[in-house]
């Protein structure tokens, strides 16, 4: 009886001094919000304004990535394993590129060749040769590695050749011995080149042949998830400038062509001269282009990475009536054209998702992760471009998610991203797929490919106004040429080098009234949405349907109920008025990916646009007393008068307080919140 009046007594203390601690904690804790809100709201009136995609004069096509007229085209493959018919003779290991035997089977009777692969140059750019060799004989479990960029290894059992395969790889020694035992050693740099807050980053390209922005958050969502964690910013007005590949990077790796200086920007008809950007009648040599990495320190390490899906293909290197055939001396020094020559000549110039029990795309790809890992510590500039997987196929994204995804998460666990800003960026979108061809959202995702950039904890730390310009340009009206000036700007940093003259970097404030023609966007590209009014036509073949303003005022009710929940709802019934009603131009409606005349647009659009964008601004009062105007844009379906909410409205505060600087319903009402617990 004693012992349990005594477990009472210890218990009943216990709870007592928990219920102390809790209410201190409570306490304490009160204090420390209340003071971390008030610093929070310290000066915030002088701030600028949170910027908003509807700040610009361009009103920019933007889709969800789940737009309901995809829907019958989209597709979300999962992995599966490829089916291997060799010998899984070694296993490699990723983040170094290591080998080690693990099959027992051939326990000290293997004896095996690595050869380099060599060519990939003009005049003979679609071939490769046969360089010098080492024989070796591997053991079970024993590490070596290969010293150089482009090799084969082929081993026999006797007479038989059992195992034979080509890889990617990184001449490390001019003086070592081509087949190298033992672990790989990551260089590191020279102690006398490291400066304390040294200005100097490395750059990191990941290129998406045919990807586009929505296209890229729908199918890469881990990805795009671990992208938004690290702080990665994506530009939701990226709008590209020509139609395929070359076009599209040419503005972005190289500075003006020497060949187009003289050039006006624009044409006879006022439009954007695309002469300007890659002549169509002068055959260019990519030996004499100036590319941002002509200019590097010494110091710096560079790669070129391009899967070119077909030995007569390539970056800059088709079609003929615009590249030279190809490179006549490599471009970086890490160049993989003779692996991919091999590999493309070994599938007779046919691609395929998998080889020999692995995917391709992850090969390709683990090159990229191979070299950021490896030269971490060291300058760099890596180019890498997959275009296979994703080419003909939008969908097959879907595959890359779990690699990448893996990929980027050990660069970041590991540091090697400390001193590298990553770009993730499309060329276009998908040109080829029934999905892009025939909805309507699939011609405006062809037209705004995805583009991230991800600077490090370190560059935000030394330019921290550079850095909040770069996400405030997150929402404005880009292209290509901006990307070009913002890699300028970053390989200049550490040097006194002239930047480019086309574009403002990304890293100052883009102006909000850019057009088209500033961006040096054609016309049957451009994502500037015109006005509709042409649609609501008294011909039967375009009758296009009036917006109701009441259901759209329904919409948008139900929008902020559950989105923005610190409105006073009885001032909702205020005015509400339209601003006007747009859609894409009529170039992108009829899927045009070259300029086309006027009759012809005619000919080809037999009926009104799928959707047609009304834009609404209403007046409402917040639960803190500020007047907001609201613009918000809708999405209407002219078949089934179904209208949404895409983008979110952006708010306009007219009166000054600790809230008013923020642009987005969220973010505001967030602030809203913090304001009145306080």
């Amino acid at each position: 009886m004693r012992r349990r009046r005594a477990i009472v007594h210890v218990g009943q203390i216990i709870l007592v001094t928990i219920l102390i601690c809790l209410f201190y904690f409570i306490t304490v804790s009160h204090r420390i919000f209340e003071k971390e809100v008030s610093l929070d709201f310290r000066n915030v009136s002088n701030r600028p304004r949170q910027a908003h995609l509807f700040d610009n004069k361009c009103r920019f096509a933007w889709t969800e990535p789940m737009d309901n007229t995809l829907k019958k085209r989209l597709k979300f493959p999962k992995r599966s394993g490829c089916e291997k018919y060799n010998i899984d003779l070694f296993k490699r290991y990723p983040a170094t590129g290591e080998f080690s035997m693990k099959s027992k089977a051939y326990k000290n009777k293997l004896e095996c060749v690595a050869q380099v692969l060599k060519g990939g140059l003009r005049p003979e750019a679609h071939s490769y040769q046969l360089g010098k060799s080492q024989n070796f004989s591997p053991k079970i479990n024993k590490r070596f590695w290969i010293n150089a960029n482009n090799f084969m290894i082929t081993c026999f059992s006797g007479q038989l050749v059992i195992y034979r395969k080509q890889f990617m790889g990184f001449k490390m020694n001019e003086n070592q011995k081509l087949v190298v035992d033992g672990s790989f050693q990551i260089p590191y740099p020279d102690p006398k080149l490291q400066k304390h807050q040294s200005k100097q980053f490395s750059i990191s390209i990941l290129g998406l042949d045919s990807t586009s922005r929505a296209q890229f958050r729908r199918h890469m969502r881990k990805t795009s998830d671990l992208m938004d964690q690290l702080g990665s910013v994506v530009f939701e007005a990226y709008n590209k400038v020509g139609d395929n590949s070359a076009v599209n990077m040419i503005p972005i790796l190289a500075d003006e062509l020497t060949e187009t200086e003289n050039l006006s920007l624009l044409d006879e008809d006022g439009d954007v001269n695309l002469n300007k950007i890659l002549p169509a009648k002068t055959v260019l040599n990519p030996d004499t282009i100036q590319w941002i990495w002509t200019h590097l320190s010494p110091e710096y390490v560079t790669m070129y990475n391009d899967d070119v899906m077909h030995t007569s293909r390539g970056l800059f290197h088709y079609p003929p009536e615009n590249f030279m055939a190809g490179f006549s001396k490599p471009p970086a020094t890490y160049y993989y054209r003779p692996y991919y020559n091999h590999l493309y000549s070994q599938l007779s110039n046919w691609w395929r998702k998998c080889l020999d029990g692995e995917m391709l795309a992850d090969v390709f790809l683990d090159t990229w992760f191979r070299f950021e890992r490896i030269f971490a510590k060291i300058p760099h500039v890596g180019f890498t471009f997959l275009s296979s997987l994703t080419h003909d196929d939008p969908n097959n994204l879907e595959l890359l998610d779990h690699s990448l995804f893996h990929r980027l998460d050990y660069l970041n666990r590991t540091g090697c991203l400390e001193n590298t800003i990553l770009i993730v960026l499309g060329d276009h979108g998908n040109r080829v797929h029934p999905l892009n061809r025939y909805t309507f959202a699939g011609k405006i995702e062809e037209r705004a490919p995805f583009l991230s950039i991800l600077v490090p904890p370190r560059f935000r730390e030394l330019f921290p106004d550079k850095y909040r310009n770069l996400k405030e340009n997150s929402q404005r009206f880009i292209s290509n040429f901006h990307l070009h000036s913002t890699l300028k700007y970053i390989t200049s940093l550490s040097r006194n080098l002239e930047s480019s003259t086309r574009s403002k970097s990304l890293f100052e404030l883009q102006p909000t009234n850019s057009t088209c023609q500033n961006n040096r966007v054609i016309s049957n590209h451009c994502l500037c949405m015109i006005d509709a009014s042409q649609d609501f036509s008294s011909k039967k073949d375009l009758l296009g349907r009036i917006p109701n303003p009441d259901s759209l005022h329904e919409v948008l009710k139900i929008y902020l109920a559950i989105t923005a929940n610190v409105f006073k709802w009885t001032l909702f019934n205020a005015e509400m008025w339209f601003t006007e009603t747009l859609m894409p131009n009529n170039y992108v409606q009829v899927w045009a990916r070259t300029k086309i005349s006027d009759s012809e647009i005619v000919r080809k659009k037999e009926k009104a646009s799928a959707v047609i964008y009304p834009y609404i601004k209403c007046d409402m009062q917040s639960k803190n007393g500020d007047f907001v105007e609201i613009l918000a844009q809708f999405r209407l379906v002219q078949a089934s008068e179904e209208a949404t909410i895409p983008y979110p409205p952006r708010l306009h505060v007219s009166s000054q307080s600790q809230c008013s600087h923020f642009s987005f319903p969220t973010d505001y009402c967030r602030c809203v919140d913090l304001q009145l617990a306080v």
